[in-house]
């Protein structure tokens, strides 16, 4: 594709961000209806979950139309990904880019079919992977070399953290035969790496989707990790303070939001990995799929 996916992809901030968090279930009142009830006890596994799946569905089908158009774009998408990734090595940036975009599709599908359930947070935290993968799949195309070394080093890092917790928790709380043990398989272990890890706002910059990092920073605080930010959302709030705790299946207005948000990130990926794979019939229905959600995300009239 011939634009920048942070140009197809960009939209205003304030126009999606901080809508209102008010959730369905008050706990710790009579419950006197039969839903409330079956949530109260059983959370989101209660059956009557559905009966909201059935409302969002019916409340929200733009937003439904456009999911189900964007995943069908998307999945033709992998498979000719994947049809051009096979012919080639495993480190090569089309084949990385190929296996983080069929990530993004299941991470994608994943946060429709909790949103559909009204788990907006857990729906968020899988959006965040898909923005991940997206600043990733960028970069693989815009700066192949710099990408794959820096994720290389990733990895890199990632490996050492966990062996230095292993060897923390074996020493402290092991015997000695398995303290002796796991010093000797670490001491055969490569030095790790001085050099400092990429961040993922560097990330969005080499992709050319910086703007898009606003969205990633917001959901990594609002569902992704626990903080008073993220679990504030969980009281039932008057003015002036709060009278006690809310839960299960999300407002509408919420929902909205995360599919909002979904639809936003794998737009993000499917132009960032559309470079990789080069033009197809699919590239005029992208940018239309991209003028509808900004439509239906108020972005334009």
């Amino acid at each position: 594709m011939s634009k920048s996916p942070g140009l197809l992809a960009a939209v205003h901030c304030e126009k999606i961000l901080n809508l209102p968090r008010l959730a369905v279930i008050r706990f710790g009142m009579t419950d006197d209806d039969e839903i409330e009830s079956s949530i109260r006890n059983a959370g989101f596994l209660s059956p009557r979950t559905n009966d909201f799946l059935s409302m969002y569905r019916q409340q929200l089908c733009a937003w439904f139309d456009l999911i189900e158009a964007l995943n069908a774009l998307g999945q033709r998408q992998m498979h000719r990904g994947v049809e051009k990734a096979g012919k080639l090595g495993s480190l090569d940036p089309i084949n990385i880019s190929a296996r983080l975009f069929m990530r993004t599709m299941s991470n994608f599908q994943g946060s429709v079919l909790l949103a559909e359930r009204g788990m907006v947070v857990e729906a968020q935290t899988l959006v965040r992977s898909c923005y991940e993968n997206s600043f990733w799949i960028g970069a693989f195309f815009s700066s192949p070399a710099e990408a794959l070394e820096a994720f290389q080093l990733d990895e890199t890092k990632s490996q050492d953290s966990r062996a230095d917790a292993f060897l923390r928790i074996v020493e402290e709380h092991g015997d000695d035969a398995a303290l002796k043990e796991t010093r000797e398989q670490f001491a055969r272990r490569r030095e790790k790496s001085k050099k400092a890890a990429t961040g993922m706002e560097k990330l969005a910059k080499l992709a050319g989707l910086h703007t898009v990092f606003a969205f990633y920073k917001e959901v990594s605080a609002s569902s992704a990790h626990p903080s008073l930010y993220s679990i504030e959302r969980y009281f039932d709030k008057i003015p002036g303070g709060w009278r006690g705790f809310v839960g299960g299946p999300d407002t509408k207005e919420n929902v909205a939001l995360a599919l909002n948000l979904a639809c936003h990130a794998v737009i993000c990926a499917l132009a960032a990995f559309g470079q990789h794979i080069g033009p197809s019939e699919d590239d005029q229905k992208l940018f239309d799929l991209d003028k509808n959600y900004k439509v239906l995300a108020g972005v334009v009239e």
